[in-house]
């Protein structure tokens, strides 16, 4: 794609994700670039995703940028004050299928490790809302440290056999959320489970076919997530009232998905047989069309 074409494409797109040009433009997905796990960058300016590498895209004009150079990096999330991105990767250079988990500054400097890898996997890791601790899923459990790696902390007592990945903190830094399924792994056992930070009141909030991911609203009252293969949902976590604020527009698997800082759009990852994996972006609809 030219660059020319690329800044049109973009102009189009940041003028449907402000509402402009009418309900029935709005509401259709603008392809963004190749690539799977999105995540917005807490001001909504940018969003990383892994492609091998973590990359950031500006959403203002479309400029990519690589911040790490570990290949067979996967699940970036930003930190608090949008400076810094943790991710995990495999073991570099070896055939070893443990993960490592990293840090590194959104210009690409300061790369380091945070937690090394381990008899079992880690993934899944996050920031805490003040940006002192890290949260990660090892295997059956979820853990949290410092955001140096220093002083893990189990934080989970999952049963065992459990599979379990993180969905982060709320926003006020109160409650982690995480979703879990037991072997056999079928879409019939995903739960979505609920706990204090501080490792207290372990509950299932949630039990429902085919979860994919959920994601914090901001107010920290709801739960976005995303259910089978096209249909997001908006959950409220004191009564567990929920609506479909969003129905994905495509025939492709859908992956991962994040919800923008203002709840006015959605990113998600698009894969097809024989094609790469392709980052979109949605408008949420006001309603429960």
């Amino acid at each position: 794609m030219s660059r020319e074409r690329m800044r049109i494409v973009f102009v189009i797109f940041i003028l449907c994700a402000l509402g402009l040009g009418g309900n029935r433009v709005r509401r259709v997905p603008k392809e963004l670039c190749e690539g799977t796990k999105p995540t917005f960058s807490p001001d909504g300016k940018y969003l990383a995703f892994e492609n091998d590498y973590i990359f950031t895209i500006d959403l203002a004009n479309g400029e990519q940028r690589r911040v790490s150079d570990v290949d067979r990096s996967d699940w970036p999330s930003w930190s608090p004050d949008g400076r810094k991105l943790i991710f995990q990767s495999l073991c570099p250079h070896t055939k070893q299928t443990s993960c490592i988990i990293w840090i590194v500054n959104r210009d690409g400097s300061d790369l380091h490790q945070v937690v090394p890898p381990s008899n079992t996997s880690n993934h899944t890791p996050c920031f805490s809302p003040d940006g002192r601790s890290i949260l990660w899923s090892r295997e059956e459990q979820l853990w949290t440290a410092d955001s140096s790696g220093k002083n893990p902390h189990l934080l989970t007592h999952l049963p065992k056999n459990s599979y379990v990945w993180a969905c982060g903190w709320s926003h006020d830094g109160k409650t982690i959320a995480f979703i879990t399924l037991q072997q056999p792994y079928t879409s019939d056992e995903y739960k979505i489970g609920l706990i204090d930070s501080n490792g207290q009141n372990q509950r299932i909030f949630l039990e429902k076919k085919e979860i994919q991911q959920a994601r914090w609203s901001r107010d920290g009252a709801s739960l976005y997530i995303l259910c089978g293969l096209n249909k997001i949902i908006k959950v409220d976590i004191k009564s567990s009232q929920e609506r479909t604020v969003c129905f994905l527009k495509t025939d492709a698997d859908v992956g991962e998905f994040d919800v923008a800082p203002d709840e006015k759009s959605v990113a998600f990852e698009l894969s097809e047989p024989e094609s790469e994996s392709k980052i979109v972006i949605q408008p949420i609809s006001s309603d429960s069309e």
